[in-house]
């Protein structure tokens, strides 16, 4: 991380969410000791307002291809953590998920992104409210338009270029036995991107007598074909997209 940025994501459970909770009020001795300075975070968490808004609704609205509208949008709902406040992040990981379906073999809830911004981008109370807002607005956009149930830029630590996201991806799917369902999926986005990005390469398998990976044939000599959606092909998608927005818009 650095002049450059960097982006990382990663998925975890209901017991991380609680952990994650007592981070940011920093009752935790890893946040204690990284507070500096006497200042509340500002955070993003609509669910936690008077106004909440309705998942399904948000799920379907037809979002604006204005960057600037919706990063507005944002904005006008960023405040400074009110002390006290009791609604955590996983009320909010609640709220943003109820009656949306999701595959009764996930075992992840949630995914947790930190987005680095570059150093050298200047720390004042209004940066530091529209790196959030750029935060939200690329992975909300990244993770199919209603991704975001929370998020935190931290104003007491000496690093104040990082955004931390928490992202439960919420979606349409369409079949033809049950019609328009909506979704839940840590995963879909990410291959996806990653599929756009890097497409398949032949697939290789290990020989057992020579120890090596050779490439697979199938049916007249074909190249099996798999995609490049891995873990770590999520990932360098995730970045290399990072890289190429906030070259383009910061």
């Amino acid at each position: 991380m650095g002049k450059s940025g960097a982006a990382r994501v990663t998925a975890h459970d209901l017991a991380y969410g609680t952990v994650m909770q007592d981070h940011e009020e920093r009752n935790d001795q890893a946040g204690y000791r990284r507070s500096i300075r006497d200042a509340r975070p500002y955070v993003f968490s609509p669910y936690a307002g008077p106004e909440a808004p309705d998942p399904f609704i948000k799920t379907t609205k037809k979002r604006s291809t204005n960057k600037d509208d919706r990063i507005n949008e944002i904005l006008s709902l960023i405040e400074e953590k009110p002390k006290g406040r009791n609604f955590t992040i996983m009320d909010a990981c609640a709220a943003h998920v109820a009656g949306a379906k999701k595959s009764a073999n996930a075992k992840k809830v949630f995914l947790h992104g930190f987005m680095q911004f570059p150093t050298d981008f200047k720390i004042t109370d209004r940066n530091q409210r529209l790196m959030l807002a750029i935060a939200v607005d690329f992975v909300n956009q990244t993770y199919g338009g209603n991704a975001v149930f929370h998020a935190r830029i931290d104003r007491d630590e000496k690093g104040r270029h990082g955004v931390e996201v928490f992202v439960a991806p919420r979606y349409e799917k369409h079949t033809a036995s049950k019609g328009t369902e909506q979704w839940i999926s840590l995963s879909k986005f990410s291959k996806e991107n990653a599929r756009k990005r890097y497409g398949k390469r032949q697939k290789e398998v290990k020989n057992k007598k020579t120890n090596k990976f050779e490439p697979v044939f199938g049916a007249n000599r074909k190249p099996v074909m798999v995609w490049n959606d891995a873990d770590v092909f999520q990932g360098r998608a995730l970045q290399d997209a990072w890289f190429e927005h906030l070259k383009a818009h910061v």
